[in-house]
């Protein structure tokens, strides 16, 4: 027969205490992503054609604007180009403000994934799998760019957290 599990300290019983220490990890991966930020638009992921296509969205349409005469553009869905359009609509075509974004994005999955974890698995093991994701090189790396990844981990995360 085995023993039953240990209850969680009564620190983590409570919902201030549950996140205090998942605060100073997600603080610490916004710190360490903004470091990391790419602080120019590249080509080699998109960021300029997703910009571009912001641009056509603020405008009132969905085209590669650098393509004279081009259809409706097709190959990316619009909802990143939105985010961006509606953040440049704010703070201007930054690209400290798309990284910003894409920070705040990739934070509100790993709390959702966090939140999700701590309704599943033992309180430890919930903190150690944010550990493990807010201190992943990649994920700071990639939130810090002009990169659809952090939006889409944020709808999984909602989706996840949702079910």
């Amino acid at each position: 027969m085995t023993a039953p599990s240990p209850a969680a300290p009564a620190y983590f019983r409570t919902n201030a205490g549950q996140w205090t220490i998942p605060a100073v990890f997600l603080a610490a991966f916004i710190a360490l992503a903004w470091l990391q930020r790419v602080p120019s638009v590249t080509t080699a992921n998109d960021d300029a054609t997703y910009i571009l296509l912001s641009r056509s969205l603020r405008e009132g349409g969905y085209n590669s604007i650098h393509l004279v005469g081009a259809p409706v553009h097709t190959k990316y869905p619009p909802v990143f180009p939105a985010l961006l359009a509606g953040v440049s609509t704010i703070a201007g075509e930054s690209i400290d403000a798309f990284a910003a974004m894409n920070i705040a994005l990739s934070v509100a999955a790993l709390a959702l994934l966090f939140a999700t974890a701590t309704r599943l698995l033992p309180p430890s093991v919930a903190l150690g799998a944010l550990a493990m994701g807010a201190s992943n090189p990649f994920l700071q790396g990639t939130s810090g760019t002009v990169m659809s990844e952090p939006a889409f981990l944020a709808l999984i995360a909602l989706t996840v957290w949702t079910l």
